[in-house]
């Protein structure tokens, strides 16, 4: 979710992989705009990419915020939430070592 363009990501470098190449530069300007499935395209980055150094911060930040916060729903909604059908599909899918992407539109 961009909510304001303009200030969505002003000081990131995007990389945008999208398997419909209508969408890419469609919203906001890609430094590189990938057509690929994003599996096929992640893979193919991983191999070239180097991770930063330093992130150890970070990395302990998110694993106390997934402590502190932890994925919850309420399983007894009448409706089907994001969160159940993200939680369903984990389900049906971890066996196969996944890689799963969401949209917003």
């Amino acid at each position: 979710v961009t909510g304001k363009l303009a200030e969505f990501a002003k000081h990131a470098k995007i990389v945008h992989i999208d398997i419909d190449p209508s969408e890419l530069q469609k919203n906001k300007p890609a430094h590189i705009g990938i057509c690929s499935d994003v599996k096929y395209a992640l893979a193919a980055l991983n191999k070239i990419v180097q991770a930063p150094g330093g992130i150890e911060p970070w990395v302990e930040q998110c694993a106390a915020w997934k402590k502190q916060y932890p994925f919850k729903f309420d399983p007894k909604f009448p409706g089907i939430t994001a969160q159940f059908a993200i939680n369903e599909l984990n389900k049906l899918t971890q066996a196969m070592d996944p890689i799963v992407a969401v949209g917003v539109g």
